[in-house]
């Protein structure tokens, strides 16, 4: 058993090697992980206000990150992470997560929300519609089937 672990805490320090000696530089963000599909990275969305100085108020836009999600971190979808900019990883990721700082409670709620709002869009049926419907139909079946018995049974 111990000759297993050894080999599978080697495994990760060999996988982790390639950018275990990143040098942080730049600025420093905190944001949502909204997809971690991709093995290894991540895309991270920032909340930021602007300021606009015409109209002496803020506006709120949003920033998208591609970021390296390195293996003893792993980051899903929802947690609240601390990002900085390195170097360069590759054609589009040019910052790692640090940290995890914790969860957003609503991320699978506001998620549920924009798919049904999609579905209504495109014109397709949520899976709530698609139950009523077989419920009714089923209820109409029973209730036709229950008016055949008590005419025969007349």
């Amino acid at each position: 058993m111990a000759k297993n672990q050894e080999k599978e805490m080697k495994k990760e320090k060999e996988t982790s090697r390639k950018y275990s000696n990143i040098s942080f530089r730049g600025q420093t963000f905190v944001g949502t992980v909204i997809s971690a599909k991709p093995i290894k990275s991540a895309t991270v969305e920032i909340k930021r206000k602007y300021s606009i100085p015409k109209y002496e108020r803020y506006e709120k836009r949003l920033t998208r990150l591609h970021v390296h999600n390195p293996p003893y971190i792993d980051a899903r979808e929802g947690d609240i992470v601390k990002v900085v900019e390195t170097r360069p990883l590759s054609k589009t990721i040019h910052h790692v997560i640090v940290e995890k700082i914790g969860q957003e409670l609503d991320y699978k709620g506001k998620k549920m929300i924009e798919e049904e709002e999609k579905d209504k869009i495109s014109g397709k049926k949520t899976k709530e519609e698609v139950k009523k419907e077989s419920e009714k139909k089923s209820k109409k079946s029973s209730s036709k089937a229950d008016a055949n018995k008590e005419e025969k049974g007349e």
